[in-house]
């Protein structure tokens, strides 16, 4: 199920060889890898730059959401994220 869209992808460089265990999540048309993932874990790296006007792009949009999200979730999972908020309560 491949969906098309676009980024602000400059190629200076690129993935020559993909890591064992990471996952390829988006491909150029000129064959460089965009994006991959690390299935196991919430580890995505992307070749485009999505912090650039990422208002006007969906993806990248979503894709800081989505970071946003884990991050949250992260947070409230671990024991230092639970002392700060306990810290932030009192002060």
């Amino acid at each position: 199920n491949l969906q098309r869209f676009e980024v602000n992808s400059l190629h200076g460089q690129g993935i020559a060889k993909l890591g064992e265990q990471l996952q390829t999540e988006a491909i150029a048309d000129d064959g460089l890898i965009e994006a991959v993932s690390l299935p196991e874990h919430w580890v995505l790296g992307v070749q485009w730059h999505p912090e650039w006007m990422f208002k006007a792009n969906p993806v990248s949009a979503r894709l800081f959401k989505a970071f946003g999200e884990a991050a949250r979730a992260y947070a409230g999972t671990t024991p230092l994220s639970q002392n700060l908020k306990m810290s932030l309560r009192k002060g």
